[in-house]
């Protein structure tokens, strides 16, 4: 029994010891090797060794090495500079585990030491902001200047610069019968556009080509029948064409013209082809430096005048203050002013068999006769200066004057006038001398025309002789004086076509006087006003 008792205790002592070094119950009594090292211990980590039962090699049993701070992994390093972001040191050798060195020699951070890449600049433009040229470092992901000045954010944005918008390009017109459209483009990127709707223009007809047969003008949209011309309340006055005179004192308006109108002319820049010169004389030659632009506003009409230069008295002299009277009457260089078509007033001086002789009520503009007083020879026949059928003025009333006054309905009412240029039509005290002198030039055909000395003497509603005549009175409009009138008066000088010598025209004194032997002014001055006259058809 007690053999029995031992052996059982001794299979249970063999059961535990196989369950404690992992040996499975039925196995035999272990034969350990020696230990072998698998992992090796390092200087930051511990190892492992293992040892195999002789008997089955599958039997094994492991255990822990204890870190061993000897046992560098040594790598040699190359010097490194500091950065920005980052120490540097020197050639040295050093572990690769936990950082053991004996000559390791650290440089501190080097807060200049950055590693920059040019970042050039991205163009802001209408809609999107853009960015400025900066410098940046791939290591602390700063940006600089080119100074090396520290940039935020916030500086590096190129704020978006919106929309130019152009003066617009009328797609559609507005009529009398239906809205118009205007298409606006970014003047910076002409992909950026819109379109605008122009209201219906009650005044904006499509004229029939030809009058009616009460000599009416006809909206082929509307159908509606229009005047030419407006009579006075009283019958003594005439509304017909229009021409620039009133100028324009309104802040807002004159803002929105000159919006309209772009750039001024004569400055640095060249200005908008717009402007048109008037080809003044400075000096005896022909200059440019007083420009003019018309532009149609709200169904009004507009002339904007600018001049780099003033204006001489007389053809012959030198721009300057002292030889203009344009600085007299206000006016600057290098400004634009502007000036309000408005329907010219026409003084009814008689009427027959339907056709009406008018001159008008103001002074509406002021020009030489001549542009000098040197006689010229034209055809083999000598031209005396104060030669009407050969004058500057007149090639001025019947070109510039009757093309801006009138529109093409209009000039089909003014009858072409025989004017009366003969000695019977100067004053009959100075009759035989400019006869002799040459100044008696030949009879003409004009649309527009100055009066003569025998067509304000005792005719149509005129006081005879050399007598202050209030008829002949008369003011000067706004757009006369930018145009250099001397206007010392507040009834200036003005021109009639008879001359007076052969190097001067006459005139009508401030006072209302026409005398030619005293009232009389040189061929090229430009101080002296223009009073058109013709005949229409009623």
């Amino acid at each position: 029994m007690k053999k029995k008792f031992l052996l059982l205790l001794a299979v249970l002592f063999t059961f535990s010891c196989c369950t404690v070094f992992g040996c499975t119950v039925d196995s035999h009594t272990h034969d350990w090797g020696d230990w072998q090292v698998t992992t090796p211990a390092t200087c930051v980590k511990e190892g492992l060794e293992t040892r195999t039962c002789k008997t089955d090699g599958t039997h094994k049993e492991t255990r822990q090495i204890a870190i061993d701070p000897n046992a560098h992994n040594i790598v040699h390093l190359t010097a490194k500079a500091a950065t920005c972001s980052s120490t540097g040191y020197n050639e040295h050798d050093e572990c690769s585990l936990c950082g053991y060195s004996t000559n390791k020699v650290e440089e501190p951070i080097n807060a200049n030491a950055h590693d920059l890449t040019l970042i050039e600049e991205v163009y802001a433009d209408c809609e999107t902001d853009g960015v400025a040229e900066h410098y940046n470092c791939s290591l602390c992901h700063k940006n600089f200047d080119e100074n090396m000045t520290e940039l935020e954010a916030k500086d590096l944005i190129i704020e978006k610069y919106g929309h130019s918008w152009d003066n617009g390009t009328i797609i559609a017109e507005a009529t009398c019968k239906s809205a118009g459209s205007i298409l606006y483009t970014c003047q910076w990127d002409d992909s950026h556009t819109y379109t605008e709707e122009i209201p219906l223009n009650p005044e904006a007809h499509v004229w029939e080509s030809e009058l009616t047969k009460n000599n009416k003008k006809k909206c082929s949209l509307c159908g509606n029948e229009y005047d030419l011309y407006t009579l006075s309340s009283d019958g003594t006055k005439i509304y017909f064409g229009e021409y620039p005179q009133s100028e324009v004192k309104n802040d807002e308006l004159i803002a929105a013209l000159n919006k309209k109108a772009g750039p001024k002319p004569g400055g640095l820049f060249p200005a908008s082809k717009k402007w048109i010169a008037y080809n003044y004389y400075i000096s005896g030659k022909l200059s440019t430096y007083m420009w003019y632009q018309d532009i149609e506003h709200e169904n009004a009409k507009y002339r904007g005048v600018c001049f780099s230069k003033y204006r001489p008295e007389w053809t012959t002299k030198p721009s300057d203050k002292s030889e203009s009277n344009i600085d007299n009457n206000g006016y600057k260089t290098n400004t634009v002013y502007w000036f309000k078509y408005e329907p010219i007033e026409w003084r009814i001086l008689s009427h027959e068999n339907g056709a009406a002789f008018l001159m008008s009520e103001m002074i509406l503009d002021s020009q030489q006769y001549y542009v000098n007083d040197e006689d010229r020879t034209i055809d083999g026949e000598t031209i005396v200066a104060s030669n009407y059928a050969k004058s500057d003025i007149r090639t001025w009333l019947n070109n510039d004057f009757y093309e801006t006054a009138f529109d093409n309905f209009q000039k089909k009412i003014i009858e072409k006038t025989l004017v009366d240029n003969s000695a019977d039509s100067v004053d009959p005290t100075d009759r035989d001398y400019l006869s002799e002198s040459g100044c008696i030039c030949e009879n003409t055909e004009d649309n527009v025309f100055l009066l003569s000395y025998k067509e304000i003497n005792g005719v149509n509603g005129f006081a005879a002789g050399n007598i202050a005549d209030p008829a002949k009175q008369l003011k000067a409009t706004d757009y006369a004086k930018i145009q250099g009138i001397d206007y010392m008066y507040e009834t200036p000088f003005w021109r009639l076509r008879s001359p007076a010598t052969k190097r001067a025209g006459q005139v009508v004194f401030y006072n209302g006087y026409s005398q030619s032997s005293s009232n009389r002014s040189v061929v090229y001055t430009t101080s002296d006003g223009v009073v058109p006259a013709l005949n229409i058809e009623l």
